[in-house]
């Protein structure tokens, strides 16, 4: 049976059948769901959400098993963006689906990857080659990672990244890669060791804190969800006049902003909104040969598709997990 995993804020996961999963039409493609990645976003949007029918699940891989489209075969490995685009605005256009006003999110109520099985317009894949299905899982938190150490390394040297997860970590391993040396922070010990084993300069935010350094950019990938104490409130500590200060993590309380103290050190702040095709496939062809070296360490948890409620729980353990892949 084809079915996929259904978000209810009052009872939790349920399974539901999908019916008539199998017709393609044409420029459709047939794809069948290997893994799927849970994201902190996840979290932040279920503690938000009110209702029945939310459908999680934006990092994924999977295998073309029926096409009508003359890019993809079957067997190809593919994946997606976070978003789909409608193919017709300006932005969608230039590969900018992120950008689309129409476009449909993964992880809404519309759609999501916790599924065995979906049928995806041509426009929407991206075609994998040179990467396993579990290094392949991480390339959507590794895409992020990548725009973040592309956008940081522009602003300057003096880089320091809050949050070891995998969004930060991935960012740090990103300017590693590129011939930087990053500080990454995070208050979970076990987070900071994992990083160091990498080769990533990681220290716990108290001990940061009392060096009092100042740096050029400031990489917020925390959040408050999922019970995090977010790194926005520290960010004056680590600030230099004219810094910036790029804000990645979810926040679901208000973040108090300090306008004397913003304009007293002419910061300049921006949030970070996905990825679009162009930033996706530039990634895959850095990320291509290099992923493959973190993907066993950065992997720290495998369930199937069924026990989903149980990879969420575990999902939600910072101490023990980073990356948690849910099999199909």
């Amino acid at each position: 049976m084809n079915f996929e995993m259904v978000f209810d804020s009052d009872k939790g996961f349920r399974k539901e059948e999908l019916k008539n999963i199998a017709f393609v039409s044409e420029h459709n493609v047939l794809v069948e769901i290997k893994y799927v990645g849970i994201c902190g976003s996840d979290f932040f949007y279920m503690n938000k959400y009110r209702g029945e029918n939310l459908r999680l699940g934006h990092e994924w891989v999977g295998v073309v098993k029926e096409s009508n489209s003359l890019n993809f075969s079957i067997g190809d490995m593919v994946t997606s963006t976070a978003t789909w685009g409608c193919g017709k605005c300006a932005e969608c256009l230039i590969e900018n689906e992120n950008q689309c006003l129409d476009n449909i999110v993964l992880g809404s109520e519309k759609i999501g990857m916790l599924r065995t099985q979906c049928v995806i317009d041509e426009k929407n894949l991206i075609l994998l080659e040179g990467f396993t299905l579990k290094s392949a899982a991480l390339l959507e938190v590794a895409a992020v990672g990548h725009k973040i150490a592309c956008k940081a390394k522009i602003e300057g040297d003096d880089i320091l990244i809050l949050g070891a997860g995998p969004v930060g970590l991935l960012s740090a391993i990103s300017l590693k890669e590129q011939g930087l040396d990053p500080l990454l922070i995070d208050v979970e010990p076990n987070r900071v060791e994992r990083a160091k084993k990498l080769g990533i300069r990681a220290k716990i935010l108290g001990e940061t804190l009392l060096l009092k350094t100042k740096y050029d950019v400031v990489v917020d990938c925390t959040g408050d969800s999922n019970e995090k104490i977010g790194g926005w409130k520290y960010l004056p500590y680590f600030v230099r006049p004219g810094s910036y200060c790029l804000i990645v993590g979810h926040y679901e309380k208000a973040c108090q902003f300090d306008s004397h103290l913003f304009g007293k050190f002419a910061l300049r702040v921006e949030w970070l909104k996905g990825i679009s095709g162009n930033e996706y496939k530039n990634s895959i062809t850095f990320w291509r040969g290099r992923l493959e070296n973190y993907t066993n360490d950065l992997i720290t948890g495998y369930f199937k598709l069924e026990d989903v409620s149980e990879a969420y729980k575990f999902a939600s353990n910072l101490k023990k997990s980073l990356k948690t892949l849910v099999e199909l």
